[in-house]
């Protein structure tokens, strides 16, 4: 993928109905770790995730703005990738992503933790695309 370890942090609230699609889609693109932070689910939304390989944390249901901090904050990796539980990942989509976050790094640098939203990114890609024939070409 890169040089850079990725973690994906993964907020989740009663999302059993999808979340193992989403995990999955997520683990066979190899990230250095899944992260889910759970928030006060009354289904088996933890356990999947658990299932799936992830680290469980709890946000004690503080909403979706605290989840997210909360995991970035957990997070090891160089990067953190955030990803809603409903997204089912293309393949080979979190390297591109990663190159085009890599490619794009302002000049200053930076002492903490990159942080990048995978919905963000693809609406990038998704510009890009009008522009350009082979976006794909660009971001490998």
């Amino acid at each position: 993928m890169s040089d850079l370890k990725v973690s994906v942090v993964v907020p989740a609230r009663n999302a059993a109905a999808w979340l193992g699609e989403c995990l999955e889609s997520i683990r066979s693109q190899h990230p250095y770790e899944l992260i889910v932070v759970d928030g006060c689910s009354t289904d088996d939304t933890a356990e999947i995730a658990r299932d799936c390989g992830a680290t469980v944390i709890s946000d004690e249901g503080r909403g979706l703005p605290a989840a997210r901090m909360l995991g970035a904050r957990s997070a090891t990796g160089d990067v953190v990738a955030l990803i809603d539980a409903d997204v089912v990942l293309p393949p080979k989509s979190l390297p591109r992503l990663l190159a085009e976050f890599v490619h794009n790094l302002p000049v200053i640098p930076l002492d903490r933790i990159q942080i990048f939203s995978v919905l963000g990114l693809l609406e990038i890609n998704a510009r890009l695309a009008e522009t350009h024939a082979d976006v794909h070409s660009m971001v490998e």
